[in-house]
């Protein structure tokens, strides 16, 4: 049953990564270039947070949890199930997950679409993608390792975002 759940997770972050890699261009955004944003690219935005707040609510709210029981552990708090996504090895850090959560909550109840605060969402959001696509990718790596889950028809190669690193181009 989780592999079933866990597949909609996949292909939402699958997702996430191909609008993020056809709104790379419009980053670093800021005031000025979002007043002036073409329609079509306020689409792929309005596609990339629209995913972003999907998958972090998911794994939030139902993976991390499913994760927990299958362990045979109390599932507690949201910041305890955090805390064991931690110690897993999921969450490279709760901080992390925090400033994650933190910017898709800044989308749901604050998003205006224009403005320095939106901009800054933006470039937020934007930032945080790898590192959710990466929870997701360690979330397959540990079912299969210590759960012994089949997690095969996951391809977390696919989840990769190759960076440049700081001072090249």
């Amino acid at each position: 049953l989780f592999v079933e759940n866990f597949s909609l997770t996949f292909e939402l972050a699958l997702s996430l990564k191909e609008v993020f890699t056809k709104t790379k261009n419009l980053f670093h955004i800021t005031e000025e270039s979002l007043d002036s944003m073409s329609k079509r690219n306020s689409e792929y935005i309005e596609l990339l947070i629209g995913r972003f707040s999907k998958l972090q609510d998911m794994l939030g709210s139902k993976i991390f949890r499913s994760i927990v029981t299958l362990d045979f552990e109390e599932t507690g708090s949201i910041k305890d199930t955090v805390n064991k996504m931690e110690k897993k090895y999921i969450i490279d850090d709760v901080s992390d997950w925090r400033d994650i959560r933190d910017a898709r909550n800044n989308i749901i109840h604050e998003y205006v679409p224009r403005g320095e605060e939106a901009a800054k969402t933006l470039n937020m959001v934007y930032k945080l993608v790898p590192e959710l696509l990466k929870i997701v990718s360690n979330i397959v790596d540990y079912m299969q390792k210590e759960n012994g889950l089949d997690m095969s028809q996951f391809n977390t190669k696919n989840l990769v975002i190759k960076t440049i690193p700081k001072g090249k181009k």
